[in-house]
C-alpha cells in the first residue's frame, strides 16, 4: 500500500460527515504542518484548541492513525492530515492544491450559525479516566496505574501514561477516594522493585509492587467505583469483578492417625472450598483474596498471615494428638483463628461458658498499691490483658481440650468499673494506685467493687496499707449542770481505742480516715463524721469529753441512739424524756386582762412563746411588720402577771419607740404597772423596779445603766428591734448579753440585715452557746456561707436555729388579716428637740394668753394658727423652723428605722407629708443611704413617669408624696404600707391619700402608720378631734370647722 491511496474519498470514509467538514476547514486554514514522512509514516502537528501530533503508518492491512487528542475515534485532526497528504499527491500531476486555492463551498447562513454555538467535539466525547491494574506473581503482585478511554463495553481504547499533573486538571476525571489512591501511588511509585523499575520506566504505567498479604487492603476498599483489570500475558486487560458478597474463613481440623489436620476453608456464599494455589492472598487489614477474576473481601480476618502457607503447593499443616492441646493453647491468642476454627469430633473436648468473675490480687509495690486482674470462668483464671473471646486451655493430664467462651463485655464492664475506682492501667491487666490514694481506695472503692462482684486478695499481706475494716464501739456518758451537758465519748476499732482529741483532729481536717496506733487506718463512718462534726463545731473537746449547750441536747440524743452502750444522768434523762415524748405545743388560754383579742396566728405565736417558756428557751418572732409582735408579747406579760410572778419584766426598745410600747401597753393592758428607766431625771438604781410589773427602757439607757441594772434578775427580757444588738462587740450588744433574766424574747421583722453574724448576737442573747463561741461561729458558718456558698453549713445552722424562730409573712397570714390596719406610732421627741420645742410653746402660751384676754377668740385667730404650724414644725423636725440647726428629731429617727425595716422585708412604702421641707430632709437621707425612691410634690410636671416607675420598678421601694399635691387623683396599688409622718387637721384628707394605696386592683393588705409626736401639740390635735367628733365615719369635716369648734379652754389645753 502507498501513500496514493490516502484520498479524499477514503477520509470520508473514515470519518462522518460532521468531522470531515470540521477536518477539511483546519486544512483550509492552513493549520496542518508535516515534519517528517518516510514510505512507512507520515508524522505531522496540527494547532487547534491545542496543538496535537498525528501519525500515520501504512500496516499490511491498510492505514494506521493515532492522535495525541483525546478523542477514541477518527478524529478531525487525522482527516485534515489526510487532505494535507492528498493535496501532495494531486500537485504532482498539476498545480498545488493549497488551502488559498482550494474550492471552498460557500457556507449558507445556519451552518455557520452552528459552528460558532457547536461544542467541539473533543468537549463533548468522555476524557481520560484512571485505570488500575494487577499484575500477579507467586509471592508478589504489582499495581499498576494509568489512563485509558473505556469503551461501553469495559474494554481499553486509547491508554496513556498517567502523570501527577494531570491529578486535578479537567482532561481526568476523579472520585475522592481515586485521588487518594494516586497520592498514595505517586509517593510510593516504584516502590518493591529494589531500585530503579526498568520495566516500567519506559511504559504507560505507575507501578508498586507489594508482596502477598501486604497490609495494604485500604487499596480495594478505596476501589469499589473503579476501573480494575488483571494482566495477562498473552490475554491483555482482563476486568476484574468485585464480589458483593463477603467471604470468611473457616479453619476445619481432622483426625488422621496420630495427627490432627487443620485446613483453611473459604466460605463464600453457597462455595466451601479450601484454600490452595489458585487463591491469591493479596492483603491484609482487611484480608483481600483473587479468585481467578474476582476480588474477594474477607469477613472478621484481618490477618492475612495465617492463610498464606496454604497457598504454597503441597502445604499440609499436621500436628501430633498429644501436642495439639498445646498447639490450640497458643495459636488462640490471635482472636481470628479462635473464632474461626471447628474441631473435629473425635477430639475431647470441653466447653466453658460461664460467667467470669473479676479477681483483684493486691501487692505493694515502689510504694504504691498494685492490683493484678484475672477473670475466672468456673475456677479456671485467665489474664486480663488476652483481649480475645475464645481460650483454649489444657487441663492436668494435657489430655483434655478446654475450650473457654470468653464474655468480653463484661470483662471490658468490669475493667470499666476499676478505672472509675481510681485505678491505672496501661495493659487492662495490671492497675496501679499511687501512695496518697492507697488506704483511701482500699477503704471506700474497693468494698463497692466487692458489692459489684469482685474478689479481692492479698489485702491481709499488705504492710503499708494495712486497714481494718470493721465499724467502731461506741461508749457514751452524760453529765448534767445547769447550762450545759457534759458529753464524754470512748471509742475502739478491734480493740484499739481512739482519743476524742485524735477523732476531731481528723474531722476538722475533713479526713476520712483515722491512724490507729498500731499504724493500721480505719474509716470513721459518715454518719459518724457528720454527728461529730457538729459537736465539734458548738462544743469545747477535751482529750474524752464534749462539753455542749442544753440546747444542744437534740445532737447530743442522735449520737446517744447510734452508741453501743449508753450512760446518763437523771437529770439528762428526765429531759431528753420529756423532749421526745413531745406531742405538740398545747393550746393555753388568754389572758381575760388583755384589752384585744388575738388572730389565730397570733394565737399560735402565744402558744409558742410559752411553750419555749416551759422548756427554758429564749424565743425569736420575727413576724413582718405590721403583724402584731407587740400584742403577743404582752399577751405572755399579762399571763406572768396572773401567775403572780414576783420579778419585773425589763423591756429595751429604740428610743424612737418607746412611747409607743408605753401606749401599746396602756391601750391592751391598763393593769401592768410601768416603770420608764429613760431621761435625765431616772434614777440610777434598781431600787423601784420591783414596784413596777414592767421596766421599760432604751438601747442607749441600758448601755448606760448596765452597770447596777445587771445585778438585778428580771422575769422576762425582751429586746425590741433586737438588730439594734446586730453588731456582737458593741458596747449594747455586750449589756444585753450580761442581763439576768428568767425567760428572754427578741423581735425583729429583719433578723438579719447584712450578715449571719448578726443572728449569732442576737441568738447569743437568747440561748447562750447554741451557735458556739463568735470564733466558732465565724469559722464554722459565717465564712462558709458568705465566702463559699456552702449548703452544708447553711442547713446546719437552720436547723440549729429553727425551733426557736417563728417568722410568719403577710403573704402567710393573709387570710386573717382585715384589708386595711391603722395604727397610730407614737414616738418621742430628742431631749435637743424636747428643749426647743418647750421654748416655743411658752413663748406662744404666753403670747396667745395674753391675746385672747385683750382681744377675744376671734381676733387672736392668726397667732394661734401661727404657734400651732410652729410647734407642729418642731414637733416634725426642727431643721423646718431653723434649717442650719443640728438638732435632731426623734419621728424622723423612728421613721428612718421604720423604712429599713420595711425596705428589707421587701415591701414598698408611701409616705406622706404635708411640709415640702420635710420630704427635702427625707430626700437626702434616702440619697445618703442608697436607696432608690420617687418623689412628687406641686412642682412635679411629669406625674405619670413617676407613678409608673414607682408601680414597675422593684428597686423603687418608697414614694415621697407631699399631701396636697398627691393626695388624690394617684392609683399606687404596688404599695402595701403607708406612713402618714405628720398629722392634718382634716382626717378626712388622709383618708383620701391612704386611698393611694387602698382601692380597687389592691392584692396585698395595707398597713396605715399615723405618727404622733408624743407630748406634743399633734397628740393634743388628735385628742380634740376624738373628742369633738360628731359623725362615726367623719372627725372633722373641713381645717375651718375644726377651729370653729375651739373654745377658750381647748386652746390652753394645745399650749400647756
Amino acid at each position: 500500500m502507498s501513500w496514493e491511496k490516502l484520498t479524499k474519498l477514503y477520509l470520508r470514509e473514515q470519518a462522518d460527515d460532521r468531522i470531515y467538514s470540521r477536518g477539511r476547514s483546519y486544512f483550509l486554514e492552513d493549520k496542518v504542518t508535516i515534519i517528517r514522512r518516510t514510505d512507512e509514516s507520515i508524522e505531522a502537528r496540527v494547532v487547534g484548541n491545542s496543538i496535537y501530533q498525528v501519525t500515520i503508518s501504512i500496516e499490511a492491512d491498510g492505514y494506521q492513525f493515532d492522535c495525541s487528542c483525546p478523542c477514541d475515534f477518527f478524529c478531525k485532526h487525522m482527516v485534515a492530515v489526510g487532505l494535507k497528504v492528498d493535496a501532495s499527491h494531486a500537485s504532482k500531476g498539476g498545480p498545488a492544491i493549497t488551502p488559498q486555492r482550494a474550492q471552498v463551498r460557500r457556507l449558507p447562513g445556519w451552518e455557520k450559525f452552528v459552528r460558532v454555538v457547536e461544542k467541539p467535539i473533543e468537549d463533548i466525547d468522555q476524557a481520560w479516566q484512571p485505570v488500575f491494574h494487577l499484575e500477579l506473581n507467586r509471592n508478589h503482585w504489582t499495581f499498576l496505574v494509568e489512563k485509558a478511554f473505556l469503551r461501553k463495553d469495559r474494554q481499553l481504547g486509547r491508554r496513556s501514561r498517567l502523570k501527577i499533573n494531570d491529578i486535578g486538571t479537567d482532561n481526568l476525571i476523579l472520585n475522592q477516594k481515586e485521588r487518594f489512591v494516586l497520592s498514595y501511588v505517586f509517593a510510593h511509585e516504584n516502590h518493591g522493585f529494589g531500585g530503579l523499575n526498568m520495566k516500567y520506566l519506559y511504559t504507560k504505567h505507575v507501578a508498586i509492587r507489594h508482596s502477598l498479604g501486604a497490609d495494604c487492603g485500604f487499596l480495594f476498599n478505596l476501589l469499589d467505583e473503579s476501573h480494575l483489570y488483571l494482566e495477562k500475558d498473552g490475554h491483555g486487560a482482563i476486568p476484574l469483578k468485585r464480589s458483593e458478597t463477603i467471604a470468611s474463613i473457616r479453619f476445619k481440623t481432622s483426625v488422621e492417625g496420630r495427627d490432627v489436620v487443620c485446613r483453611p476453608f473459604l466460605i463464600w456464599g453457597d462455595i466451601e472450598e479450601p484454600i490452595d494455589p489458585k487463591h491469591f492472598i493479596l492483603t491484609k487489614n482487611p484480608v483481600w483474596i483473587l479468585r481467578d477474576t474476582t476480588l474477594i473481601k474477607l469477613q472478621g480476618a484481618s490477618n492475612a498471615d495465617m492463610l498464606l502457607p496454604f497457598t504454597e503447593p503441597r502445604y499440609i499443616l499436621r500436628v501430633p494428638q498429644n501436642e495439639f492441646p498445646s498447639f490450640l493453647q497458643r495459636v488462640a491468642t490471635n482472636t481470628d483463628f479462635a473464632k474461626s476454627i471447628d474441631l473435629d469430633d473425635e477430639l475431647e473436648i470441653v466447653q466453658i461458658n460461664d460467667t467470669p468473675t473479676a479477681r483483684l490480687y493486691l501487692h505493694e509495690v515502689d510504694s504504691e498499691l498494685q492490683i493484678t486482674l484475672k477473670y475466672a470462668y468456673d475456677n479456671l483464671e485467665v489474664s486480663a490483658n488476652r483481649n480475645q473471646d475464645i481460650n483454649f486451655l489444657t487441663n492436668a493430664s494435657a489430655r483434655k481440650i478446654i475450650k473457654l467462651i470468653r464474655h468480653t463485655e463484661d470483662e471490658q464492664k468490669m475493667q470499666s468499673l476499676l478505672q472509675h475506682s481510681g485505678a491505672a492501667t496501661a495493659d487492662y491487666s495490671v492497675f496501679k494506685v499511687d501512695q496518697a490514694r492507697a488506704v483511701e481506695w482500699l477503704h471506700l472503692q474497693a468494698p463497692e467493687l466487692m458489692a459489684a462482684g469482685f474478689e479481692l486478695y492479698g489485702e491481709s499481706e499488705l504492710k503499708d496499707f494495712r486497714i481494718r475494716r470493721s465499724a467502731p464501739t461506741i461508749h457514751t456518758e452524760v453529765s448534767s449542770s445547769i447550762d450545759w451537758f457534759d458529753l464524754r465519748v470512748s471509742f475502739d476499732f478491734d480493740g484499739i481505742l481512739v482519743s476524742l482529741a485524735a477523732l476531731k483532729k481528723a474531722v476538722r481536717e475533713g479526713k476520712q480516715f483515722i491512724t490507729l496506733s498500731d499504724g493500721s487506718t480505719a474509716l470513721i463512718p459518715e454518719d459518724l463524721q457528720r454527728k461529730f462534726r457538729q459537736l465539734f463545731l458548738l462544743g469545747d473537746v477535751t482529750d474524752e469529753a464534749i462539753r455542749l449547750s442544753r440546747y444542744h441536747i437534740t445532737l447530743i440524743d442522735t449520737l446517744a441512739e447510734i452508741a453501743d452502750q449508753r450512760l446518763a444522768d437523771k437529770d439528762y434523762l428526765r429531759f431528753i424524756s420529756k423532749l421526745r415524748n413531745f406531742q405538740g405545743i398545747e393550746q393555753q388560754t388568754v389572758p381575760e386582762t388583755l384589752n384585744g383579742t388575738l388572730r389565730p396566728y397570733q394565737y399560735a405565736g402565744y402558744n409558742w412563746l410559752l411553750f419555749l417558756q416551759e422548756h427554758n428557751f429564749g424565743g425569736f418572732l420575727a413576724d413582718d411588720m405590721g403583724l402584731g409582735k407587740t400584742i403577743q408579747a404582752i399577751a405572755i406579760l399579762l399571763r406572768e402577771k396572773s401567775k403572780n410572778v414576783e420579778e419585773p419584766n425589763l423591756i429595751v426598745a429604740p428610743s424612737s419607740v418607746v412611747f409607743n410600747w408605753s401606749h401599746e401597753l396602756q391601750k391592751f393592758a391598763p393593769s401592768l404597772r410601768i416603770f420608764l428607766q429613760i431621761g435625765q431625771n431616772r434614777p440610777r438604781s434598781v431600787a423601784e423596779f420591783k414596784k413596777y410589773d414592767i421596766v421599760l427602757t432604751t438601747y442607749g439607757t441600758l448601755r448606760r445603766d448596765i452597770g447596777f441594772m445587771k445585778d438585778y434578775v428580771y422575769n422576762y427580757a425582751i429586746l425590741d428591734e433586737s438588730q439594734n444588738i446586730k453588731n456582737p462587740n458593741s458596747q449594747t450588744a455586750k449589756a444585753a448579753r450580761i442581763i439576768k433574766s428568767r425567760h428572754r424574747l427578741v423581735l425583729t421583722g429583719t433578723p438579719i440585715e447584712n450578715n449571719t453574724l448578726e443572728l449569732w448576737s442576737q441568738m447569743s442573747f437568747l440561748n447562750p452557746g447554741i451557735l458556739g463561741t463568735q470564733r466558732q461561729f465565724q469559722e464554722n458558718f459565717a465564712a462558709p456561707i458568705e465566702k463559699t456558698g456552702s449548703t452544708a453549713a447553711a442547713e446546719l445552722l437552720q436547723k440549729l436555729i429553727y425551733p426557736y424562730i417563728l417568722r410568719r409573712t403577710k403573704e402567710q397570714v393573709a387570710s386573717e388579716l382585715p384589708p386595711k390596719t391603722e395604727s397610730v406610732c407614737y414616738t418621742n421627741m430628742t431631749d435637743a428637740q424636747a428643749k426647743f420645742y418647750h421654748y416655743w410653746k411658752d413663748y406662744y402660751r404666753a403670747t396667745i394668753l395674753q391675746e385672747l384676754d385683750k382681744k377675744g377668740i376671734d381676733k387672736a385667730r392668726f397667732t394661734v394658727l401661727e404657734g400651732l404650724m410652729r410647734l407642729r414644725q418642731i414637733a416634725c423636725h426642727p431643721m423646718l423652723v431653723e434649717p442650719e440647726t443640728t438638732r435632731d428629731s426623734g419621728k424622723f429617727n423612728a421613721l428612718t428605722e421604720q423604712l429599713e425595716e420595711i425596705i428589707a422585708e421587701g415591701h414598698k412604702v408611701l409616705v406622706f407629708s404635708q411640709f415640702v421641707k420635710m420630704l427635702t430632709i427625707m430626700r437626702k437621707k434616702l440619697d445618703e443611704s442608697g436607696i432608690s425612691y420617687s418623689y412628687l410634690d406641686g412642682r412635679t410636671r411629669d406625674r405619670a413617669k413617676k407613678v409608673n416607675d414607682f408601680q414597675s420598678d422593684e428597686n423603687i421601694k418608697v414614694f415621697l408624696i407631699s399631701l396636697r399635691a398627691g393626695g388624690v387623683g394617684l392609683n399606687l396599688t404596688a404599695a402595701d404600707y403607708v406612713i402618714h409622718f405628720d398629722p392634718w387637721w382634716n382626717p378626712a384628707v388622709e383618708v383620701q391619700a391612704t386611698d393611694r394605696a387602698h382601692r380597687i386592683g389592691q392584692d396585698k393588705h395595707v398597713f396605715v402608720y399615723k405618727y404622733i409626736t408624743e407630748g406634743t401639740v399633734e397628740e393634743k390635735v388628735l385628742q380634740l378631734q376624738q373628742k369633738k367628733r360628731q359623725l362615726v365615719d367623719q372627725l372633722i369635716s373641713t381645717d375651718r370647722a375644726f377651729f370653729k369648734q375651739l373654745t377658750r379652754d381647748d386652746i390652753r389645753t394645745l399650749f400647756d
